[in-house]
């Protein structure tokens, strides 16, 4: 089994900095994918928590995709959604984990193809995007949160900004920097978890999914948060492959990820396994991309 690698790149505004390590394990850092045969696949997971969670809840996963393909798995860890994206792009990640907004994104930019849709432990293949606050917090509903402090998780994260952010446009009709009197960016679920439990900001976005991951990995304890709101449900988070792979090995792991039942595995996910999708899954996340484009103040 191959250990899950726990390096972190470095993105600047327009290029992709990959570690000595990772340029190593993708034969070189041109910019060029990395050969096919052999070569490790590169599997890029998104900055929701920490390099020692990732580990423990991704190794069986990489290393069952190992023995199905043939390859050697290897983790990129990144900074931010944006830098996954990136890395698919200049192919620097083979495969990578992406939250819906982050799909979109690159399927726009780097013509990824999905692979499977992730299924939470509660059956239907769409999780919820939560604001949180803390459990002895005065406030009972988002209205009383006005004037507060706020934290999103990314601007690329989608229950961690695009959804909360169009509850706020369309069902409020006030932008988030006019409601609350600060706005931050946390850069995880977890760091908003975090802040909100350590008393940082008055509230902030994230999802059940990793409200429940965050639990059960000891960051919070159930009783520390309360939840203010509940999104409409989002497309579960796909696992997807950067444009220009071969499709042999695209259908090889198209089966691998769907027919993936170690118990687990699983369990370590907090996941009931995978399922078939395709792109027109995403066209409700795309919706609320265009509802956030059209502010005419953003």
């Amino acid at each position: 089994m191959t250990p899950l690698g726990s390096f972190t790149t470095r993105l600047g505004s327009t290029f992709l900095l990959v570690s000595t390590l990772a340029c190593f394990l993708l034969g070189g850092c041109a910019g060029k994918p990395a050969a096919q045969g052999t070569a490790p696949l590169v599997f890029g997971l998104l900055p929701t928590e920490s390099s020692t969670n990732a580990e423990r809840r991704w190794t069986p996963l990489l290393s069952h995709l190992e023995a199905k393909t043939g390859r050697p798995v290897k983790a990129l860890k990144v900074v931010d959604y944006a830098a996954l994206v990136e890395a698919l792009r200049f192919g620097k990640a083979d495969l990578a984990y992406l939250g819906p907004k982050a799909y979109v994104l690159a399927r726009e930019r780097a013509g990824v193809e999905p692979l499977a849709q992730e299924v939470p432990l509660e059956g239907q293949p769409s999780y919820h995007g939560l604001i949180v606050a803390k459990a002895d917090s005065a406030a009972s509903s988002v209205d009383d949160l006005k004037g507060g402090t706020f934290a999103f998780v990314d601007p690329n994260s989608t229950s961690g900004y695009l959804v909360p952010l169009v509850h706020f446009i369309e069902d409020r009709k006030v932008e988030p920097a006019a409601f609350f009197s600060e706005v931050r960016y946390a850069g995880s679920h977890q760091a908003v978890l975090l802040q909100v439990r350590l008393g940082h900001v008055d509230a902030g976005a994230t999802n059940d999914l990793d409200l429940a991951r965050a639990i059960q990995g000891g960051d919070i304890k159930a009783n520390e948060l309360k939840t203010l709101w509940t999104s409409d449900p989002i497309p579960g988070s796909p696992i997807v492959a950067r444009k220009g792979m071969d499709e042999a090995l695209l259908n090889t792991l198209r089966s691998a990820l769907v027919d993936y039942d170690d118990a687990d595995g699983l369990a370590r996910m907090q996941s009931r396994g995978f399922i078939a999708v395709t792109d027109a899954t995403y066209e409700p996340v795309r919706r609320l991309e265009r509802v956030k484009d059209s502010r005419s103040d953003p």
